[in-house]
């Protein structure tokens, strides 16, 4: 943490004011002949076509209704009309129904069946209008009866068309407890089912005027209408709510998501680059309407600050998404001068539709009448210059109003102020004011705010009340809500006609009400004293109760007026010797003279007992030097003379941070920012801290926000990177510490932190050199411990098989932290590879017991567990170590898990879902064992789906596609994202076939995107998780007497643990070419060699000294290794030279190569996995001699699939006796190769086609098991 240094507008109030004849005035030419930016996606006309669609949609910011067709030469036809403020829009069989500013209109097709006009084949032509004032009408439908029923956002209810009236209320949420035009909840999407009103949207339970406002993030709701309930919360601004296929479907706009309602929960199936609104359907697609961030209504939303974090803008246009796998499959996208839209229709069975506006001269001149036969035309177009206007249909000309009308209308205006002289004054709340909305009623501020705002921006929200008579406004006056429970009136105006009336006291008055409604605390007036402001203020803030006006030094003046009960502290100026000794301790800490600096700060407050900044520097220097119960003192010193001092909250605040009192700290945080909203530090501490307590959404809520106001800081960046990064969301997280660079190229926090991040995405050299660029940095200045940069470089060099390099790294990380288990078991295991077992016992010993110290530690570092097979440790301590790093990934997800909110589903369907996610479908040797084994799944039973972590196709990924109903790379996406995309496929199981290997996501599978979640293959241990309930095995590996060391319930395979069938090449090097001896008994053993340990290897030297003219062939990992195995072999009394050592060859020459050994001799702790596989396909037997752990026993399960049992030794002395006699009689295993090979096509190793026929059998009754559960649950 850190410590502060003190160095849209209401149509009914408001734009129903506007004239609209200007907007009437505009020009509107055919759509043939205009030019409207679009880009759409390739296919998008194609589909249309295929489909026999057009679609429509409403965009209220340029006042459009936009029909999208197409033409016959493969290019879209869009025909836009004009009308004034078009939002909900209704397509119900020939017709249109569409909401305006203060209209609903009919719009009925004019073509006969198979007509066209100009290459149209529906024409629509407003017919039918209801007024209904302005409403600010949302959602628009027709009920059975065909009556318009609709969402009236103003009055906070549904409503219909009723004669007589403008609107008559259906229904109201429970909590409106008033029908008033204030907008209390927004309420805007109304979703039918079977023809009744059943579901409506609102941003929030508010029943205050415009209250919604300050819960748009996550006040959002869903309101059941016949039960009166709220059936889903947490929402942000939920519009359009659809029901469709037997979902409510909605489009939670604030965060841009599509998704569904289920059991309470939102499933969001697909992102959206936009504020989403307007939802259609069409088969197993949706068609969204998407928005820009134009307005300050959405301004702070989650979606802005993902869209800022994803290095992305907002959109404006229509998204098409497949339902079931959230995929965008087409898109069309506007450019200016449309940036919002707000409804969509599918029009079937329309090629190209055309409409008809006021604007249009064929409204006046097209005609239809039962015997007509089609359109009729009552005379032809006027040809005009191309600078006149055309006439507007239905309306009189200028000139002709001019010339006709000039005496009526001066009558009318007379009668006008005859009326207004006697009506009464209205006077009320205005709201959604900002710069943009109040641009045309500059004329109506004084000062002028639009010269204001292009002085200075906006600071805060801005309110208002207005003064009208007979609906003319004739005064407006304007405050702006500022930090520090204070607000400044900015303008405040009366018409000339209706000033020395009182208006300006009674509007002031109005608004003073109104805001010491929302606990503010003081009112402030500044303005400039001219003879005419100076007469028209000073009577009225006295009758008001003001404190009398006082000149400023600017020569402007100044007034305030404070609420009832509450006093503003009075502060004496500083006196010259006070700031003397202040100014003093400031030089003081400068050169790091802290002592002397708290004597010149004590001093200061000595001199001046009120001295706000001498407490707040001391508390500074005290916080410093550790002394926190004496800065907390002085923090409390300065609240008891300002209690509103930001500052001093958020020091407050990292005090308790340090001291852990979190919830101290978070209340002192939340007050500073409550004090001073744009205070950005008060942001970013308290984003760190909710990071600290893995409140991951609060933690980046709080950062985002920060870097809004201090977009400039690398450190804020930096923060927000790491939380990003915890939450999976690797791409958006090198973004922050890649601008955290940018904008500090000596930042050596972010280029750790980018390193480790590379790590993970297997970039190792672009890593090293961030790596290295900490290293050059001073480290008394890092703020993380410096042996952590050493153990990741060490990793980098280890998996680039530098092993030397590597290990000198891990040592120097030791050094440094000599205490840190999880470097020195990283050491150890690198020890292990390069065959290092000096005093192996011993440092075996201290591993154990160190590990176990360290799992007993809270919060400790994770220890990998896939390199705990190499060691030789009980097989209790690999339950601890995997149940470990699951706890900790349990822990870290705990919150997004809460925010996704998956329920366990059970789909009663005719095929199961089966899901596989893997990190390597590709060339692997796990890819290589699984690649066939997809296309064998019965498709009349099973829908099988691949999810791959790897952003890599190769052949063995191009096979695995094809075997697949449905293939996904979610390499690039968030957990989150990949989580919710499993989800929104409905997976009913999901195979892992990573665990905790290499680019593995096991944080996907905590998030519990699938009812049944097992572990397969891949990884071979438990993974103690409560979020993997299954593992697949067979008897040899996981006997009865050690599954109760599996988290997992154990699924017996009842043939093999896997079946994977590979050709091999006969086209194989001779021994000679091999450096194998041509007569001599050739032992092989092609395993890493972190698999060896002086045990094994002893055993293996014997077996050559009892086995003449024999050699042992190993796989080649690096001279240095070759070297001092040779060396090992020497001192044992082995020639160097009968250890042959095997270069490193792709997959199926290396296969095929094994068929040059006689036995291969399998390592002890970790058995050879696909390499046994392989070995057995070239019919190469293996001597296995299984121990406790998954990876000890992989062998005796692989020899007992293809009957090889006596070749399963029960100890290593059985071990080595097998290995010499096999050695001695190569003829009679000569028979068993011959036996192997001969039936291999027949061994269930080598039939994935059975294999899987039995894996499905137990998938199938796993699932009904957990169906029957469930309906017993429901029961």
């Amino acid at each position: 943490m850190y410590i502060y240094d003190g160095g849209e507008i209401s149509e009914f109030a408001l734009l129903g004011f506007l004239n609209m004849a200007l907007l009437l005035t505009e020009s509107e030419e055919k759509s043939s002949n205009s030019f409207l930016p679009v880009n759409t996606s390739e296919g998008l006309w194609e589909w249309l076509e295929k489909e026999q669609i057009s679609i429509g949609f409403t965009t209220y910011q340029t006042n459009r209704l936009m029909l999208v067709g197409r033409k016959a030469n493969g290019r879209l036809a869009i025909n836009e009309r004009l009308f004034d403020k078009p939002m909900g829009l209704y397509a119900q069989g020939n017709s249109l129904y569409m909401s305006t500013r203060y209209q609903i209109w009919q719009l009925d097709n004019h073509l006969a069946s198979g007509e066209t006009y100009q290459e149209a084949d529906r024409l629509y032509v407003p017919s039918h209008s209801y007024t209904t004032g302005s409403l600010n009408v949302h959602d628009l439908v027709l009920d059975k009866t065909g009556t318009p029923v609709f969402i009236n956002t103003d009055f906070s209810c549904l409503a219909r068309i009723a004669e007589g009236y403008s609107f008559a209320p259906i229904w109201q949420p429970p909590f409106i407890t008033k029908l008033v035009a204030e907008d209390r909840c927004h309420l805007n999407g109304l979703a039918m089912v079977d023809g009744e009103a059943t579901y409506v949207t609102a941003c929030s339970m508010t029943d205050s005027p415009a209250g919604w406002r300050s819960h748009r993030n996550n006040g959002g709701i869903v309101l059941h209408i016949p039960s009166n309930e709220i059936v889903l919360g947490g929402l942000s601004m939920p519009h359009s709510p659809r029901w469709y296929q037997g979902k409510l479907w909605m489009l939670n706009a604030g965060t841009g998501e599509l998704g569904y309602v289920d059991d309470s929960k939102f499933v969001p199936i697909a992102f959206c680059q936009g504020f989403v609104r307007g939802l259609a359907f069409w088969g197993d697609l949706a068609i969204v309407g998407i928005s820009k961030l134009r307005s300050a209504s959405f301004s702070g939303l989650v979606l802005e600050e993902r869209l800022l974090a994803e290095g992305k803008t907002a959109q404006c246009g229509l998204m098409v998404i497949n339902l079931h796998s959230g995929e965008i499959v087409h898109s069309l996208f506007l450019d200016k001068p449309i940036e919002e839209l707000f409804d969509v229709v599918v029009l079937p069975n329309v090629c190209r539709p055309m409409s008809l506006g006021f604007q249009d001269e064929d409204i006046e001149r097209l005609v239809t009448f039962p015997s007509s036969n089609g359109l009729v035309t009552t005379k032809p177009t006027v040809k005009r210059s191309s600078d006149s206007k055309p006439a507007i249909a239905g309306l009189a000309t200028k000139e002709r109003v001019d010339r006709e009308n000039q005496e009526s209308r001066e009558y009318e205006a007379m009668e006008r102020q005859e009326q207004c002289a006697e009506a009464k004054i209205k006077f009320q709340r205005v709201f959604h004011l900002n710069p943009e909305s109040l641009a045309p009623y500059d004329a109506m501020t004084f000062p002028s705010l639009q010269q204001r705002w292009q002085r200075q921006p906006q600071r805060g929200e801005v309110i208002g009340v207005s003064a009208s008579v007979l609906g003319d406004m004739v005064g407006f006056v304007i405050a702006e809500l500022l930090p520090d429970f204070k607000a400044e009136i900015i303008s405040l105006f009366v018409d000339p006609a209706h000033r020395k009336k009182g208006v300006g006291t009674k509007m002031l008055a109005f608004l003073e009400r109104e805001i010491w409604s929302q606990k503010f605390e003081q009112i402030i007036l500044v303005y400039e004293p001219t003879p005419l402001a100076e007469k028209a203020l000073t009577s009225m803030l006295r009758k008001l109760g003001w404190a009398e006006p006082r000149s400023l030094s600017n020569g402007l003046k100044f007034s305030q007026k404070i609420a009832q009960g509450k006093t503003l502290s009075k502060t004496k100026p500083v006196s010259d010797e006070a700031k003397l000794m202040f100014d003093a301790g400031k030089a003081q800490v400068k050169e790091n003279n802290l002592e002397k600096a708290i004597a010149c700060y004590q001093e200061a407050i000595r001199l001046q007992g009120d001295y706000v900044a001498a407490y707040n520097q001391l508390g500074n220097v005290l916080q410093t030097l550790g002394k926190s119960e004496e800065a907390i003192a002085c923090y409390q010193n300065i609240l008891e003379i300002n209690p509103n001092m930001a500052a001093a909250h958020c020091n407050l605040g990292s005090i308790w941070q340090i001291q852990g009192k979190t919830e101290e700290a978070i209340a002192a945080y939340q007050r500073a920012i409550k004090l001073k909203p744009d205070f950005g530090l008060a942001y970013q501490n308290l984003g760190k801290l909710y990071g600290n307590q893995h409140q991951l959404r609060a933690a980046e809520n709080c950062l985002n926000q920060a870097l809004k106001l201090q977009p400039k800081n690398p450190q804020i960046h930096q923060e927000l990177g790491n939380i990003i990064k915890q939450m999976g969301r690797i791409e958006d997280a090198l973004i922050c510490f890649r601008n955290a660079i940018k904008l500090n190229p000596q930042f050596s926090e972010a280029y750790y932190s980018l390193g480790c991040l590379l790590i993970s995405k297997g970039q190792l050299e672009a890593a090293k050199q961030c790596l290295e660029k900490v290293l050059q940095a001073r480290w008394d200045q890092l703020s993380f411990d410096p042996s952590f940069i050493y153990c990741s470089l060490g990793f980098i060099l280890e998996s680039q098989n530098k092993f030397s390099e590597a290990l000198s790294a891990y040592n120097q990380s030791l050094q440094l932290n000599p205490e840190a288990t999880d470097i020195f078991y990283q050491r150890e295991h690198l020890r292990l590879t390069l065959c290092d077992w000096d005093d192996y016992d011993h440092r075996m010993q201290i591993l154990t017991e160190r590990i176990q110290r360290h799992l007993e530690i809270p919060h400790s570092a994770k220890l990998a567990p896939l390199s705990l097979n190499s060691f030789s440790v009980p097989i209790a301590l690999h339950t601890a170590v995997n149940r470990h790093w699951s706890q900790t990934i349990t822990e870290a997800i705990a919150e997004l898990k809460a925010h996704c909110g998956f329920t366990a589903r059970r789909f009663n369907r005719e095929k199961i879902r089966l899901g596989y996610l893997s990190a390597d479908f590709r060339s692997h040797a796990v890819g290589s064992l699984i690649a066939e084994i997809f296309q064998y799944h019965d498709r009349n039973l099973f829908e099988v789906y691949g999810y791959s972590l790897a952003d890599t196709t190769d052949e063995t990924t191009k096979i695995i596609q094809k075997g697949c109903d449905f293939f996904v790379n979610i390499a690039s996406l968030s957990v989150e994202a990949g989580a919710r995309r499993i989800y929104a496929d409905e997976i009913d199981i999901l195979i892992d076939l990573g665990g905790y290997t290499t680019f593995c996501r096991p944080e996907i599978l905590a998030l519990q995107p699938a009812p049944i979640q097992m572990q397969y293959l891949g990884y071979p241990d438990t993974m103690g998780a409560e979020f993997v309930q299954y593992i697949l095995s067979d008897r040899q590996i996981i006997p009865p007497e050690l599954a109760r060391h599996y988290t997992e319930q154990v699924i017996e395979l009842p043939q093999a643990f896997i079946a994977s069938p590979v050709e091999i090449s006969e086209n194989v090097p001779s021994r000679s070419v091999l450096g194998l001896p041509e007569k001599g008994f050739v032992y092989g053993c092609f395993n890493r060699t972190n698999k060896l340990d002086p045990y094994l290897f002893t055993a293996w030297m014997r077996i050559l000294q009892q086995v003449p003219d024999s050699v042992l062939w190993l796989s080649d990992t690096s001279p240095d290794i070759t070297q001092s195995l040779r060396d090992k072999a020497q001192a044992q009394g082995i020639e160097a030279e009968r250890l042959v050592f095997l270069t490193k060859l792709p997959l199926m020459d290396f296969i095929a190569h094994l068929q040059r050994a006689d036995l291969f001799l399998d390592t002890w702790n970790y058995n050879a996995g696909a390499t046994a596989i392989a070995a057995l396909q070239s019919g190469l037997p293996i001597l296995t001699c299984p121990g406790e752990s998954f990876a000890s026993r992989m062998g005796a399960s692989i020899c007992h699939t293809v009957g090889l049992d006596q070749f399963i030794c029960e100890s290593p002395q059985a071990y080595e006796e097998q290995a010499i006699y096999w050695g001695t009689h190569p003829q009679e295993l000569q028979t068993i190769r011959d036996n192997l090979l001969q039936n291999k096509k027949e061994l269930p190793l080598f039939q994935p086609k059975q294999w899987v026929n039995s894996l499905e059998s137990i998938l199938q009754s796993l699932m009904n098991f957990s169906l029957c559960r469930a309906k017993e649950r429901s029961f």
